[in-house]
């Protein structure tokens, strides 16, 4: 129930609501007796009702409370008037981070404020807590634009097993969460950093690596689905990328301080490099690399039987208290859900694992990994048993590459393989039909139709012409695909010179290869002037021809300059009489006057 402007509550009087979460609204407030602004965090009735909520959001003020941060909100107290339950903590009228995202932000912009929040969770993790709901909306920033960690109402002790078996513990949004946290199990620090990643991945994207319609589909997309890979321009930064956002836990950085030192290293543009991040590790500490991921064998457990089905009653519960309507709609998908996550790879933890880079030559290629699908290289696979593992490369533009790959315990093993070009096949087709093929400038007997084997993967150019029809193509062949096309034939595509109809791109390199003759406006039948001229007659808006037009001109006017110097007159003439009609209104009748003085007097 929304409070209304002006309601008072003890020494609060409300003036707007602000916020609207799934724990609490926020409501801006004044502090009557202090005189400042504050923001309240209110508790809606019907679950102030509820004992166990209830006792959950008190144990929320008191864990916040007593957090002392930069980079973290204050609370200042806690209150409850007329069954109304809520704690107060300073405003911050400057917006949340998911606005500064949608604006757009630089990369030393979302180092900044990943550095600043990875303070507050430093502090707050020594101090024995996780957030366990980190996203752009609960970072919020101050008057002299630093970030702030909010909403810390699902805050929990490290010491506890934090799980959601609880149907009254939901906790997270889907988009951030971590694949611990989707799969039901412990949760600590790394999982903070996990949804951090997702945050930082974010600031430099503007969207999140994992998307989808329904959130069971988001936290099966963070267990099973591979690290995206960022575009060129934030290459360096894809092996920090790995590590934050490692499906393992035991992958990622070990801690906010050691998260801290990577972006100190980043922020004075030296390159954080996996390869060293995780030998660094393997030196100061053994079995680095003890954790469960990637596996070709899909045997579901009871385990996972187990968090599955309590994933979905979470799901369902909750949004049954909120949404009694949507009940039945969740149960019917629930099945569906749990079955997916059931079955989804997953290997003994106790078995010893290593890490795979893949890379390819070009790189793009996709990547099987016992004939899984596992990404596209350059790939980084994490949590990889040890052992022979099959591998295929396949690429649309190049034979397909197979190899075999052994993974050893506690080492990054590195494997490039080179992509040979591949072979497909063009159908190729007109309309009408019967058009001549002409395919990467060569001229082929047969006419469409016509079907090409064997061809090279990769673009080739096509051009197509019937009479004054024609068309032109820039067509991609796949490996081992029979690509079909069947354009219309248009005018404007053929120009007729001399005799015959041909492609007015051929018959620019015609008129070009004229110029190189000396062969500007003459003989007739075969000048560079009337192929242009050709061009502009089947399409007016060929601006490159009537530009050629105009070069001729001023060549004939040159070549004027050199008849008239050396006393030619009938030359200086011929060249002049070109001239004018090429040059139109550009042409000088003065200039010309005297250079036909100067050949008389020669």
């Amino acid at each position: 129930m929304m409070i209304k402007p002006d309601t008072r509550l003890g020494k609060l009087r409300i003036i707007r609501q602000i916020g609207k979460g799934g724990m609490a609204d926020v409501y801006l407030a004044e502090d009557t007796v202090l005189g400042r602004n504050v923001a309240i965090k209110v508790l809606p009735p019907e679950m102030a009702r509820d004992k166990d909520w209830l006792a959950r959001f008190n144990r929320e003020v008191r864990a916040t409370a007593n957090l002392f941060h930069p980079h973290i909100v204050t609370v200042y107290d806690v209150g409850e008037e007329d069954n109304i339950h809520f704690y107060l903590m300073e405003y911050l009228p400057n917006g949340d981070l998911k606005q500064r995202i949608d604006e757009g932000l630089s990369v030393v912009e979302s180092l900044q404020y990943l550095k600043q929040i990875a303070k507050a969770l430093k502090y707050a993790h020594n101090k024995g807590f996780i957030h366990r709901d980190i996203k752009p909306e609960n970072i919020l920033f101050d008057e002299d634009g630093n970030a702030k960690l909010t909403d810390l109402g699902i805050v929990t002790t490290l010491s506890s097993e934090a799980t959601i078996s609880n149907a009254r513990e939901s906790i997270g949004t889907p988009r951030y969460i971590s694949p611990e946290q989707a799969q039901g199990d412990s949760l600590d620090e790394r999982s903070d950093l996990y949804s951090l990643g997702i945050v930082f991945y974010e600031m430099l994207l503007g969207e999140v690596p994992y998307d989808a319609d329904k959130p069971i589909a988001i936290a099966l997309a963070h267990i099973n689905e591979p690290i995206p890979q960022l575009p060129m321009e934030l290459s360096p930064y894809q092996d920090f990328i790995e590590v934050l956002l490692a499906k393992s836990k035991e992958d990622r950085f070990a801690s906010a301080d050691e998260l801290i030192e990577a972006i100190e290293l980043l922020e004075v543009d030296q390159e954080f490099k996996l390869e060293e991040f995780y030998e660094k590790r393997r030196e100061q500490q053994a079995d680095v690399l003890n954790f469960g991921g990637i596996s070709d064998t899909v045997e579901p457990s009871s385990r996972l039987w187990f968090w599955g089905i309590a994933i979905v009653l979470v799901g369902v519960v909750s949004l049954g208290y909120w949404q009694k309507d949507l009940v039945s709609e969740n149960l019917s998908r629930s099945y569906d859900w749990a079955m997916a996550l059931i079955n989804s790879n997953t290997v003994d933890g106790d078995q010893p694992k290593g890490v795979i880079k893949i890379d390819s030559e070009p790189s793009g290629a996709t990547v099987f990994l016992n004939g899984q699908e596992v990404g596209q290289t350059p790939y980084l696979g994490q949590s990889i048993r040890t052992g022979e593992h099959r591998l295929k490369l396949t690429h649309p533009l190049f034979s397909d590459a197979s190899a075999t790959i052994e993974v050893l315990d506690n080492k990054i093993v590195n494997k490039q393989l080179k992509l040979e070009v591949g072979t497909g096949s063009l159908l190729i087709e007109s309309v009408p039909s019967g058009a001549w093929i002409e395919l990467d400038g060569e001229r082929l007997p047969e006419t469409t139709p016509h079907k090409i084997d064997n061809l090279t993967t990769g673009v080739h150019h096509l051009l197509l012409g019937k009479e004054y029809l024609g068309q032109e193509l820039a067509v991609e062949v796949h490996h081992g695909k029979v690509r079909s096309i069947k354009p219309q034939l248009v005018t404007g595509k053929m120009a007729f010179y001399p005799r015959d109809w041909i492609p007015i791109k051929n018959l620019y390199k015609k008129a070009q290869s004229l110029i190189d003759k000396n062969q500007l406006s003459s003989p007739t039948g075969n000048n560079a002037e009337e192929a242009y001229l050709a061009i502009l007659k089947a399409d007016p808006n060929q601006v490159s021809a009537e530009k050629k037009l105009i070069e001729l001109g001023n060549m004939h006017w040159k070549l004027a300059q050199r008849a008239a110097n050396r006393g030619d007159l009938a030359t200086t003439e011929k060249h002049l009489s070109h001239s004018r009609r090429l040059l139109k209104d550009k042409y000088s009748y003065q200039s010309a006057k005297k250079l036909l003085e100067t050949a008389r007097r020669k």
